[in-house]
């Protein structure tokens, strides 16, 4: 699961974290994103250990899905970010499928909607 903790995102992770502590279980690492990922644990998350360096990339979270050989990932954000057009067609070659879980407005997420379902935080609840 890759987390978006973006500035734009800070007054949404409560909600956000609470929903994904539910899951802890099913969930051993994280992999929290702005511009680079940072590995994480639930209950660094849980304590509010949240690592960030500033601005949104889909970059970062591309390099290190085909990095870790990924082939399904979940990506929870807010949308705004971008994808790099060489970067989108290596993740299609690689056939990956990602969920995207989006919340804070957007209701579609251009870069990601190649990849598989695009569902609303608020429509998991």
């Amino acid at each position: 699961v890759y987390l978006d903790v973006s500035g734009s995102v800070k007054e949404y992770l409560p909600e956000i974290i609470g929903a994904i502590a539910k899951l802890s279980e099913e969930i051993p690492t994280l992999y929290l994103f702005s511009n680079q990922i940072v590995e994480s644990t639930m209950k660094d998350l849980i304590r509010g250990n949240i690592k960030t360096t500033g601005g949104t990339d889909f970059n970062c979270v591309a390099r290190s899905i085909m990095g870790k050989n990924f082939k399904k990932a979940v990506v929870v954000t807010d949308g705004y970010a971008n994808l790099d057009n060489k970067l989108s067609e290596e993740l299609k070659k690689k056939k990956v499928s990602i969920l995207t879980i989006l919340f804070g407005g957007l209701q579609n997420c251009p870069e990601f909607k190649p990849f598989g379902e695009i569902v609303q935080l608020d429509d998991m609840h």
